[in-house]
Formats: C-alpha cells, structure tokens, sequence
C-alpha cells in the first residue's frame, strides 16, 4: 500500500481505489476551527509596577505624614499616578556591611560591643543579617529576624579591604516582593584588593531596588576626602536613593546605623504602574 500526505493527514493509497471522504471531511473541522480562532482575537496586555525610593528632609530631619498629593512624579516627562507608602508600614531586611580591614579596628570593636542594640530598633517582621569585609566578603550570619540576639563573635580584624566587592554582592540580592532592602556600609572608603571597579558598582548601584548608605570612618579622619579612586563611591548610595555620610557625622558605628535605619523607616516608596 502506497502512502501520500494532504494538509498534513497521512493518505492510505490502494492499488485500485482512493476514498478521500474522511480526510476532506476533517480538513473541513480543521478549517473551521482556524476561522473560529481569528474571530475570536485575544488581546494580552501586561503591567508593571515601579517604586521608587524617597527620603524627604528638611536639614537633617526627616519630614513625615506627607501623602501621595504631596508628590509629583514624572516618567520621561509624563505625570504618574502613584501612591505614597510610609517605610515604617513594610518590612525591611536589613544588611550590615561591616569593613574589619586594620583601619577600621577602633569601630569594630565599639561595634562588637554594642551590636545588640541594633537587634532592639527592629520589629519581629523585619530581619538583618551581617557581613563582613577584608580581603575575602564573608557573611556572618544570614538574614534573622529582628530581637533576635546578634551573633557577632565571629567577627575578626583582617588585612585588605574589598569595599565594591562587598558592595557588589550585598545589592545583588533584591528586594523580596512586600519588603525592603536596606545596605548600610561602615568603612574607610578604602579599597585596595577588590575584583570589581568603581563605576560596576554605579552601574548596578542605579539598576537595583536596594538602598544603599555608605558611612565613613576610620583612618582618612573628620574631613570629606575620599581617597582618588574611590570618588564613585559617592555616586553609588545616591543612585540607589541612599547617601554617603562624611566621617565626623555620627559618633559610632551604632549611632551611625541606629540614625539612618530610623530615617529609612520615616522615608516613602512612591508606586506607579506602567
């Protein structure tokens, strides 16, 4: 028996006879069902939800209570609808990004010493998690909730600094959807063994959803001199919606963190849709 193929349906051709009657007929359905589809046309449409962080000072006080009249937000020139979200009313993950390079010895060890109190400024729905820096980024301990007690013995000076590879790593990890994600950076601003440069760190800085504030300390003393290679390190925290503090600004590392953890909470994420 001799085999053909029609619209795609396999024919059975005998010697003698071909009988087309049941493949005409589901060519038929088949073409009716085509018709039926481009009749009934689905249209898929997609949204997409943007937020923006934004802290609202006047001097160095946060102002609160504002609502979303009190904002005016643009998108290429055109005016968004959104609506204003206090930080106090959504869960933070906290990161503490601790530089333990020799420099820093003095704030590390006033750290050590008072990093329970930062356990207390958290709600049981927020959670922290520490990490560490010298020559290698290490993670102390993972994101726990907030009162628990801070295990910090772990957390050794060390030789090298790799500030943007720290940096790097900690805003690679997002926000989780319903919370948010605040870096806060104790360092000299020194970097000497990082892999990742300067302007990879602005470039992700200005592309994630986590904001970053870098505090300075240590051996570069009171003044706003940033070492020469590092002047992107201020670019970083402003693009992500956060801020560099000067060294001379807070007392401490806790002081310091407890500061600008309130302000994040007392800041607002403004929502609109696409």
């Amino acid at each position: 028996m001799t085999r053909a193929r029609l619209g795609g349906i396999v024919l059975l051709l005998a010697p003698a006879i071909l009988t087309l009657t049941d493949s005409a007929q589901a060519l038929r359905q088949q073409s009716a069902q085509d018709k039926s589809a481009q009749d009934k046309q689905v249209f898929h449409a997609a949204t997409d939800a943007v937020e923006v962080s934004v802290s609202v000072r006047s001097g160095r006080r946060a102002v609160a209570d504002l609502t979303a009249a009190d904002f005016e937000l643009l998108d290429n020139g055109v005016r968004q609808e959104i609506s204003a979200v206090t930080m106090e009313q959504v869960p933070v993950d906290l990161t503490l990004l601790l530089d333990v390079s020799p420099s820093t010895a003095d704030a590390i060890n006033k750290f050590k010493s008072g990093a329970q109190e930062i356990a207390t400024l958290l709600r049981p729905q927020d959670r922290v998690r520490l990490i560490t820096f010298a020559t290698d980024v290490a993670e102390i301990f993972s994101f726990r909730a907030g009162g628990q007690p801070m295990p910090v013995d772990a957390v050794t000076i060390q030789g090298g600094t790799s500030l943007h590879d720290a940096l790097v790593l900690a805003l690679a990890r997002g926000s989780v959807p319903g919370r948010r994600h605040l870096v806060v950076a104790f360092t000299d601003g020194h970097d000497t063994t990082s892999v990742a440069d300067g302007e990879t760190l602005a470039f992700i800085a200005a592309r994630t959803d986590v904001v970053l504030h870098l505090i300075l300390s240590g051996a570069y003393g009171t003044d706003f001199t940033l070492p020469p290679p590092s002047k992107s390190l201020k670019q970083a925290p402003e693009d992500s919606g956060g801020e560099m503090h000067p060294p001379g600004r807070f007392n401490d590392a806790m002081a310091a963190f407890a500061r600008v953890v309130d302000d994040f909470r007392q800041g607002y994420v403004l929502r609109y849709i696409l």
